[in-house]
């Protein structure tokens, strides 16, 4: 988490940092994902955490509670030491009561805020 602030702190001089990355969680509250090290990743406040990422979590707790919905995220990284995932991607599968498929969602979300990627950031 660090290591994002100061890269949007670099990127954006004179801006609080507290209101420009969140440990955002993968798979959202809302949905049982806690806020433990393993679910959480370092993404810009905005557009990302609220924005993208909440426009996901309303797809899938809309589906609730009449069905069942299974989501799974994976954080990719452009760097095999990196902590900080350039994009996000999400699917979403939901079933009826009688264990029918009924929708597939698949997204994909840029860590990136005006063109910056907060991944991308300076080294």
């Amino acid at each position: 988490m660090d290591e994002a602030k100061l890269r949007a702190k670099r990127l954006f001089p004179g801006q609080d940092t507290k209101f420009l990355v969140n440990s955002c969680h993968l798979i959202p509250d809302a949905l049982g994902g806690k806020g433990i090290q393993a679910n959480l990743s370092p993404c810009w406040t905005t557009p990302v955490n609220v924005g993208e990422m909440t426009s996901i979590q309303t797809l899938a707790t809309n589906s609730l509670p009449k069905n069942i919905v299974q989501m799974s995220v994976v954080p990719d990284y452009m760097y095999q030491n990196s902590m900080i995932p350039f994009r996000y991607r999400f699917e979403i599968q939901v079933w009826n009561s009688r264990g029918v498929l009924i929708d597939y969602i698949e997204k994909e979300v840029y860590n990136e805020k005006n063109g910056h990627n907060l991944e991308a950031g300076y080294y």
